[in-house]
């Protein structure tokens, strides 16, 4: 009877043990497959309007600092050679740089805000992602695994698996601040070149060097929020695919997911069918679900 006894016993304890472990990893499977996100959608929208908030007044404020210096009678091959460093470096289409380049701004100003609105919304277009290939290349390797698992996993298992690959990628990856610093100054180059284009300054060491004197704090600060933005969507969101957008110059105007700032305010959706997009002056947000 004792032994009977004691072998229960034993019995009873490997069971709760089993119990207990079973428990422990269906917690953990629970954790892992959950769909709570760390950040609210109301956060990501404010983050996001954050950002064109400071893509406008920043844009605003260089092209009203160097208005009344800008002169119509600038080195032409200076501009043009401005103009076509813009085209070749960054994606904003031929027009934009050839107008800018050909236009008297002394008068008005606003093409020279619009080309630095369009500068600062193409070039944090893809910092601002999840997967922020302009930080390091080696993530588009990982890019390319997580979007074959869109394709095989439901969304609870690759959502858990990119907010986890994201957290501890930063391990890894280098600094942010020095990030910050690389991509400012390459940055700063096309500020200068978009001044430049426009008519401001003698030579290009000049107007580079009063971009850095004048904006590369701003400038900087921008670049930070494009990346914690990126983070925040990547790496607290598991229940959907939240990411910026940004509209390509010559794409066709859709006016169900494209918003034209100078429509008649009467009538905004009157657009001509087949209008092509001049270029965009503010980040989107898309979120997909699977």
């Amino acid at each position: 009877l004792e032994k009977a006894l004691a072998h229960g016993q034993v019995e009873r304890r490997n069971l709760t043990a089993l119990l207990e472990t079973k428990t422990a990893e269906l917690k953990e499977a629970q954790t892992y497959m959950s769909k709570v996100d760390d950040v609210s959608d109301s956060e990501v929208l404010q983050l996001a309007k954050n950002i064109n908030a400071a893509i406008f007044q920043i844009a605003a404020k260089v092209a009203d600092d160097c208005h009344s210096t800008i002169d119509a009678t600038a080195s032409r091959p200076l501009r043009d050679q401005a103009a076509a460093r813009l085209e070749k470096e960054v994606n904003f289409g031929s027009d934009l740089p050839r107008i800018l380049a050909g236009a008297d701004h002394t008068q008005d100003n606003i093409l020279v805000q619009i080309a630095l609105q369009a500068l600062f919304a193409i070039s944090l277009r893809n910092l601002a992602s999840a997967w922020p290939t302009p930080v390091d290349e080696r993530i588009s390797l990982l890019q390319s695994i997580y979007g074959e698992m869109c394709r095989q996993e439901p969304q609870s298992v690759f959502g858990k698996w990119r907010t986890m690959t994201l957290t501890y990628m930063r391990t890894v990856l280098p600094e942010q601040s020095k990030v910050e610093v690389d991509i400012t100054r390459s940055l700063s180059k096309q500020v200068a070149n978009v001044l430049l284009a426009s008519g401001y300054g003698q030579s290009t060491d000049e107007v580079y060097e009063f971009v850095k004197q004048n904006y590369l704090k701003s400038l900087r600060s921008l670049i930070a929020q494009a990346i914690e933005f990126g983070y925040a969507t990547g790496a607290r969101i598991v229940s959907a695919d939240v990411g910026i957008v940004a509209i390509t110059a010559n794409e066709v105007f859709q006016s169900e997911r494209m918003q034209d700032e100078w429509a008649d305010p009467k009538n905004p959706q009157n657009v001509p069918q087949g209008v092509r997009v001049f270029c965009t002056t503010r980040l989107g947000l898309a979120r997909r679900e699977r």
